[in-house]
């Protein structure tokens, strides 16, 4: 599986599963080959059937927690994490994912509480890029801006697994009023990231800032496109349009504004 060589995976977990059909290792296995192949429904029945013969089988809960996580599903994937943590003793990874999932459901407090036991039960992952992503939000939630920014930088080293550092770097910077910083930020996490919504609108308002109008009217261009429900980047569109001359555009677009949100 970790090679991509998915056929030759399926050929070895159809025999463990001739073998050993009742194995609880081998069902997990085959659930993460489904996962793999997008198969998500189909992973996370085969996973609610080990868990119901096996409730305590952590390898399981790990998967489905994984699953849930990767499905935008953070309350299941808090639970599944939980249960992890309970029948395997302190996990690294589950408790590293559960704190992460109560950022996610704007559970900070929560988030810290299981960030200081990660570090008191693994020392050495004071330092591990996860924590420092996960402890950066929880600071940047807290307005603590410099603790936040050397968490964020630390784990920024490691952006092709930590993307969104990038993005909250660049909010700091603004935050700051380091704009030229939080430009260079921005694009670094655009070129990372290139479909992000978020990171396009945030380097148009920072376009908008220092007047690069048309560039900011062509990275709003694929978000209105995408999203024409969008009334911040309707709205920012709008402010790029009118300076370059394009102002019947520019009135359309603030129309439709309007029409979307008639009591603003």
């Amino acid at each position: 599986i970790y090679r991509g060589n998915l056929e030759l995976a399926a050929e070895i977990s159809d025999a463990a599963l001739q073998n050993e059909p009742h194995s609880p290792y081998a069902q997990v296995a085959a659930a993460r080959l489904s996962m793999e192949n997008g198969a998500f429904d189909e992973a996370r029945s085969r996973l609610n059937e080990v868990i119901a013969k096996s409730p305590e089988y952590a390898a399981a809960w790990k998967l489905l927690g994984d699953i849930e996580s990767a499905q935008r599903q953070p309350k299941e994937a808090e639970i599944a994490y939980t249960n992890v943590i309970e029948f395997s003793g302190d996990n690294f990874k589950a408790l590293l994912n559960r704190a992460l999932m109560s950022i996610y459901l704007g559970n900070f407090q929560s988030a810290q509480k299981v960030l200081a036991a990660v570090v008191t039960a693994y020392p050495l992952a004071r330092d591990h890029p996860g924590v420092q992503f996960a402890s950066g939000l929880v600071q940047l939630q807290n307005k603590q801006l410099e603790p936040a920014r050397k968490a964020f930088f630390q784990a920024s080293e490691y952006s092709d697994n930590y993307p969104q550092t990038q993005y909250y770097l660049a909010t700091i910077d603004l935050e700051q009023g380091l704009v030229a910083q939080a430009m260079s930020n921005a694009y670094k996490f655009l070129g990372l990231v290139p479909g992000s919504v978020v990171g396009a609108k945030l380097a148009a308002k920072l376009e908008l800032g220092q007047k690069g109008y048309s560039k900011a009217e062509k990275l709003l261009l694929p978000v209105v496109a995408a999203r024409p429900d969008d009334t911040e980047a309707l709205n920012l569109l709008a402010s790029a349009m009118r300076p370059q001359g394009k102002n019947a555009e520019g009135a359309e677009l603030l129309a439709k504004v309007a029409a979307l949100q008639p009591n603003s």
